[in-house]
């Protein structure tokens, strides 16, 4: 036999309750003899009562049969006088040659408890991540711990450490001797060691009345939570949420108050390190133009708005005469600083390599944002690296040199001892194997892997020194690369190239580099069966794109504990002026993707 959840009554064309199921009188309160033959707009909160009246118009007036209110939301009342939310559906029916209408009910509380959670959590995220002010944050965070089920006050404590003080900063729905008699406590009284502790705390009605918090039973408060407030270990303060109603605070208001107060943590640590950065911006100027860096900020329209540094001498340049120049206009004539400021100005966070006035840079790109948490310009800051990236250049060709070098070594040495080896163990083979000497068996084995030999060699000898690189430019090179990866390990390996020229042979050199290195590491880590390798020119940029279907990397730029090979190709990235960046791939695998001012390659 079915359960039944959903209360039914019947009703005639005067509105005249005719049948009130077991589940209705489970929900409203009254027994079925109660509410036999009285109007059913007792069962509804008083403002209902002339929407009642019209819907039993309508129906009399309607010549066919119809359900209205499906899921329709309205409020019930019950017979001790509480309301509830419920969903109402009615429908007509006819009995006797008699109109009768079906209300069927459900008890919706749940549903738009649920709700209310769910709308604060974001709220929480919304409002507390808005502003920078703290006593504003602190004042939203009490509305929205306040219209939490079973909460209707509360207060919110933060330590000062200097003082060895924890102070109620602010407060909701408190007495004004309450407030004062709680405002503040030493680190050391029982009431300070519980916000230390820092783990959430429940006291029911009971604990109260018996103390040995003091103050709370006065105020008549009937139950209380104390959330820590809590950010990277440290404790900040806590979240003290109480009642005048309820002597529990239920396990799912529970949850949402720790939800609350985890997320209160972090906005009040970010708005105080706002607040500690606008009061010593002063100091902060004094730094900047000591430092051996240059830093820039400018608005989303490319205006530059602070321009400042000691290492602006070095190309000639005073702090500050830039202001108020719009960097397009400043820098256009260098394409890779001014792809560098669109990519800041879509809210990416990135460093680059780049020249300006003959000195290299390598810089850091953050967006600054407004209150509505839009990009509203960018922030630069900028080291003299030259000196520095001479060497590195100078270290890289050497490599490169080397690798050539060895690779050539390889070619044209070893290969031709090897085939030359190999020439006289096919001879020997052929000699032994006409007589049928038992040694026969060891000559092929000994022509088979020479043969192989020979072709590893080959491979290697092309891996080091790419000669297509050179001779027929980066696709032809490109692609024998795929090959021979296929061949040595079994992957399905596609190329897709566009027609572009790199005239830049330093552009093309490490973006081969960088292919190879990522093929590496696909072939190490990734477990992949197929990779994609497209090479293609859009928007103003030569995009290198590889992607696998492996078991992935972490996405983002290659940060500290990534692999030397990660690190490799995000320096051969920069050098070129370009940008290296790791993603995952949807359905399993990764995509490095290295993108270049198309300029650069010309």
């Amino acid at each position: 036999m079915n359960h039944v959840i959903d209360g039914i009554i019947s009703i005639d064309e005067g509105g005249m309750i005719q049948t009130f199921n077991p589940a209705a009188e489970r929900l409203f309160g009254y027994s079925a003899e109660e509410v036999k033959s009285r109007n059913v707009a007792m069962l509804m909160p008083e403002p209902f009562h002339h929407e009642h009246d019209a819907y039993i118009a309508y129906y009399l007036r309607t010549a066919h049969a119809k359900i209205i209110g499906i899921g329709r939301e309205v409020e019930g009342r019950r017979k001790d006088g509480s309301t509830f939310p419920m969903d109402l559906a009615v429908s007509e029916f006819y009995l006797d040659e008699r109109r009768y209408f079906t209300g069927i009910v459900r008890d919706i509380t749940e549903r738009k408890r649920h709700e209310l959670n769910l709308r604060i959590q974001r709220d929480i995220a919304g409002r507390l991540s808005l502003t920078s002010d703290l006593q504003s944050g602190l004042g939203s965070l009490l509305e929205l711990a306040t219209a939490i089920e079973g909460v209707d006050c509360g207060g919110v404590y933060l330590l000062d450490h200097d003082a060895g003080l924890v102070r109620l900063c602010a407060h909701r729905g408190l007495g004004d001797n309450f407030v004062k008699e709680v405002g503040v406590y030493s680190k050391e009284s029982p009431q300070g060691q519980l916000v230390l502790a820092g783990q959430p705390v429940y006291i029911d009605r009971r604990v109260l009345d018996e103390g040995p918090i003091a103050g709370p039973a006065a105020e008549g408060l009937r139950s209380l939570a104390v959330i820590p407030l809590r950010h990277e270990n440290e404790v900040l303060g806590c979240l003290n949420l109480a009642s005048h109603q309820q002597d529990t605070i239920s396990e799912q208001s529970r949850s949402l108050l720790e939800l609350l107060g985890a997320q209160a943590a972090g906005a009040i640590t970010r708005i105080r390190a706002e607040q500690a950065l606008k009061a010593s911006e002063e100091r902060l100027r004094t730094l900047i133009t000591g430092a051996p860096v240059v830093l820039v900020a400018a608005d989303k329209g490319g205006t530059i708005t602070f321009h400042d540094g000691k290492a602006l001498r070095d190309i000639g340049w005073k702090g500050g005469e830039q202001v108020g120049k719009n960097v397009r206009d400043l820098f256009r004539n260098n394409p890779g600083l001014l792809s560098g400021v669109d990519r800041v100005l879509r809210g990416e966070e990135f460093s680059a390599i780049e020249v300006v006035e003959g000195a290299t840079f390598e810089t850091w790109y953050t967006p600054t944002r407004d209150a509505a948490g839009a990009v509203a310009g960018y922030i630069g800051v900028a080291t003299n690296i030259s000196e520095r990236q001479r060497l590195e250049r100078q270290l890289l060709e050497i490599s490169e040199r080397e690798q050539a070098r060895i690779g050539q070594e390889i070619h044209d040495s070893l290969c031709q001892q090897l085939v030359s080896l190999a020439f006289d163990a096919n001879i020997l083979e052929n000699q032994i194997g006409g007589r049928n000497r038992p040694e026969s068996a060891a000559a092929k084995r000994l022509a088979k892997y020479l043969d192989a030999s020979i072709t590893e060699a080959r491979r290697l000898a092309r891996g080091l020194f790419p000669i297509r690189l050179e001779g027929e430019g980066i696709s032809p090179a490109i692609e024998e690369l795929l090959q021979n990866t296929a061949d040595r390990f079994g992957m399905s390996c596609q190329f897709k190239v566009e027609p572009l020229r790199i005239a830049s042979a330093s552009v093309a050199t490490n973006l081969y580099r960088i292919a190879q290195e990522a093929l590496n590491n696909i072939v190490r880590h990734s477990r992949a069966k197929n990779v994609l390798l497209e090479l293609r020119e859009s928007d103003g940029h030569v995009e290198l794109r590889v992607e696998d279907d492996g078991v992935g990397m972490p996405s983002g730029h290659p940060g500290t504990g990534s692999g030397m090979g990660l690190h490799i190709m995000d320096y051969r990235a920069r050098i070129i002026g370009g940008s290296l960046r790791i993603e995952s791939r949807p359905g399993g695998g990764s995509v490095i993707s290295c993108l270049v001012p198309s300029a650069a390659a010309e």
